[in-house]
């Protein structure tokens, strides 16, 4: 496969913290931009569900408070009721919290964007190995124990790799606001997100092996 390249300047720091601007090789197709493309993805899983994660803290602490000390009864609306419904309302709230799991999901996508940008460490210390198979093997070994992935949002990952690698738009796919609303909740497996530009010759990402897990991202999403 041939493999486009393409300079990305980053910011760096240099000295006593004066920036320096150097310019850094990075193909938009291969191993790299697949680690890249999965780090963005766990990144935006990890940030779902550490928002819902505190969210719901939030709604056990405040609703059960407000069941305890029945504040509405200042406000001159006390009622039985109130106090039922803040208890239920926490009690919900911990529930969701506890079947979830959502603190140990955000966890576990955050130790999953780690491994990743580690592992495009990695490649940045030996740049000419970026044909290694030795890389792919490495993703592999990645993709065995992840969750099965949300397809919208990991369109959404693949653009955002596009775009932090400079990638021509009509290589970018379509996403629709229905599929970016529901991106991490619903699987969209049947789903199809084909490029922007409708004319492109190669196979749109889209086109991904239906076996689900343990063939990589690049072959089975977005």
């Amino acid at each position: 496969m041939r493999q486009a390249k393409i300079v990305v300047l980053g910011l760096g720091s240099g000295g006593r913290g004066a920036p320096e601007l150097r310019a850094r090789e990075m193909d938009y197709e291969g191993p790299r931009f697949d680690a890249l493309r999965n780090a963005l993805y766990h990144s935006a899983r990890e940030a779902f569900y550490d928002r819902w994660n505190r969210l719901m803290s939030l709604v056990i602490v405040v609703a059960g408070a407000a069941a305890i000390s029945d504040f509405t009864a200042t406000l001159g609306y006390s009622s039985p009721a109130f106090p039922a419904f803040f208890a239920a309302l926490a009690t919900a709230a911990a529930a969701v919290q506890l079947v979830y799991d959502l603190g140990g999901k955000a966890a576990k996508y955050g130790c999953y964007q780690q491994r990743y940008y580690e592992l495009i460490a990695d490649m940045q210390e030996h740049p000419g190995d970026k044909s290694d198979p030795k890389w792919e093997a490495r993703l592999i070994k990645l993709y065995v124990g992840e969750p099965a992935p949300k397809r919208a949002a990991d369109a959404v990952a693949y653009n955002a790799a596009c775009e932090a690698v400079g990638t021509p738009k009509k290589k970018r796919v379509k996403i629709t606001c229905t599929q970016s609303f529901f991106r991490n909740v619903w699987p969209y497996n049947n789903a199809l997100f084909p490029y922007v530009d409708q004319s492109a010759k190669t196979v749109s990402p889209c086109a991904w092996l239906k076996c689900g897990r343990g063939l990589g991202r690049k072959h089975r999403a977005p």
